[in-house]
């Protein structure tokens, strides 16, 4: 799977894993390679998942903001 810019919509796609009727153990693994869009991806997800939890002020939010466009350019 390739990693989603929202975390909830990878989160979700996950999950749908253990509900469509899964009776046996599912192991979810990530293959992100060094230095690509999907490893960027990921520190943006990192990034989201701080705000959510409230971990950032206003100003720290808009600054990450800027940041996340930034480090998908470069």
């Amino acid at each position: 799977m390739d990693p989603w810019w929202n975390p909830a919509v990878e989160e979700q796609a996950i999950m749908r894993i253990h509900r469509i009727g899964q009776k046996q153990t599912v192991t979810v693994r990530r293959f992100i390679v060094k230095d690509t869009v999907e490893e960027h991806l990921l520190q943006v997800q990192a990034r989201k998942q701080r705000m959510i939890v409230g971990a950032l002020t206003d100003e720290e939010v808009r600054s990450a903001r800027i940041e996340e466009l930034k480090m998908l350019f470069t």
